[in-house]
């Protein structure tokens, strides 16, 4: 029938007749495409932060300072510092809170040991919300901005001879309850010093604890020498942030550094849209003309900033072998584990940070030494080290002629004056 041109038809309600050949789908003509929307939804950031029981960061600070810049650090949470209100020079002048890296710190109140800080980047803002200790714990938190991104960071650090472990618990629940609604972006990290990967019923009363408030705990690994799990990172699970890696790293003292790389959600970003020109359709005689023509000692040339950092003066070559000796140690330890090795790495890293605070000792020293008898010298190598500035005591915003006028007025006001104050004493006559 097809080939006389004779198609099969059926009949159609109202008489109509209704092809069996024609195609049998949607028309894609009567669809209606949304115009795109220039609001990107999220981004993700990658932030590596980490979390150590330095056990006295006073002597050690530069230890850590070091290993801080290495390994890329953005922000950590040390326990145990031992830092002092009394003893203010301590934290002020410490490595963490220089060279690139900016330090806060919660104390423990009148009693030695104990404290929390917060170290991060000088290119994010931290602002600490609250500290204080509780029944069987310190916290400190802080609300840091980092990338764009907002974090509340709380540092936990339990001293044993507080609470019983069942106490602490009962203690950090009733805490934690109040504290998750009220920050977004919310990481607790910190020393709770609780064997968190044993079968006791404590542990278990603890991770139920957790699980009930949305909480996650994301270090599987031994974080103390004895092979405890003591450290712990812990996170919303429904927040913005995504831990994609925990790590051990260096040990310090008895407990190794927690490293643990972050992915934060960074939201309502606005996309921008660029114009761009073919590297084909450009007359290129043309553009070399232009650019022959034109004036580079002009106004319109871009600048940037780079931040160059001196070397400290007293890291020489003797502290490089060291360093290169203690990271062959640590190599060797965190391969094989035998106990020589640890020893080894020990006794080279006790051997390293002594020779970094005799070093820092003799500089120092020297350096004082040579501003005997210039106090303006000695003064600036102060301030070189606690981090100050001496402020500008002229006034600002003046021109230099309209300011020296005011000096001329001045002086010549305070003569008129004394003259005038001279006429209000008795005349003394001689006898």
């Amino acid at each position: 029938m097809s080939d006389v041109r004779v198609h099969r038809q059926r009949g159609k309600r109202g008489g109509k007749l209704k092809s069996l050949n024609k195609p049998q789908g949607p028309n894609l003509n009567n669809l209606i495409y949304p115009k795109r929307t220039n609001t990107v939804s999220c981004k993700n950031e990658k932030v590596t932060c980490a979390t150590l029981n330095c056990r006295s960061a006073i002597r050690k600070d530069s230890f850590i300072g070091q290993i801080l810049r290495e390994e890329k650090i953005d922000f950590a949470i040390l326990t145990e510092t031992w830092f002092s209100d009394h003893k203010q020079h301590q934290f002020e002048t410490s490595d963490l809170n220089q060279y690139g890296y900016k330090l806060s710190v919660t104390n423990r109140p009148n009693r030695i040991g104990g404290g929390i800080a917060l170290t991060h980047r000088t290119t994010s803002n931290s602002r600490r919300i609250s500290n204080g200790v509780t029944r069987s714990f310190e916290f400190g938190i802080w609300q840091l901005i980092l990338k764009n991104i907002t974090l509340h960071i709380m540092g936990v650090y339990r001293p044993p001879s507080l609470a019983t472990n069942s106490q602490f618990v009962s203690d950090f629940s009733e805490f934690i309850e109040n504290i998750v609604p009220q920050y977004s972006n919310l990481m607790i990290m910190g020393d709770f010093n609780l064997h968190i990967d044993d079968s006791s019923s404590v542990t278990a009363d603890f991770k139920d604890s957790l699980f009930a408030m949305g909480l996650t705990q994301h270090v599987d690994f031994s974080t103390h020498i004895g092979g405890n799990i003591l450290d712990l990172v812990i996170t919303e699970a429904t927040n913005g942030v995504e831990v994609l890696l925990c790590e051990p790293g260096t040990l310090v003292s008895d407990h190794y550094v927690v490293k643990v790389t972050l992915n934060v959600k960074k939201e309502n970003i606005l996309s921008k849209t660029f114009k761009t020109r073919s590297w084909r359709d450009v007359n290129e005689p043309a553009l070399i003309q232009e650019f022959e023509n034109i004036d580079i000692d002009t106004d319109d040339v871009d600048t940037y900033t780079k931040i160059c950092r001196a070397p400290k003066p007293w890291f020489n070559e003797n502290i490089v072998v060291l360093k290169r000796e203690l990271r062959k140690a640590e190599r060797l330890w965190t391969k094989y584990k035998e106990p020589e090795q640890l020893q080894t790495y020990k006794n080279l890293r006790n051997k390293y940070c002594h020779a970094i605070e005799r070093e820092k000792t003799l500089t120092l020293s020297e350096k004082v030494s040579n501003s005997k008898g210039d106090s303006k010298k000695l003064y600036a190598l102060v301030s070189e080290l606690t981090g100050t500035k001496s402020e500008n005591p002229m006034p600002s915003g003046i021109s230099d002629s309209t300011l020296s006028d005011n000096f001329a007025d001045y002086f010549m006001n305070k003569i008129s004056k004394i003259r005038d104050s001279l006429h209000e004493f008795n005349k003394i006559q001689a006898n």
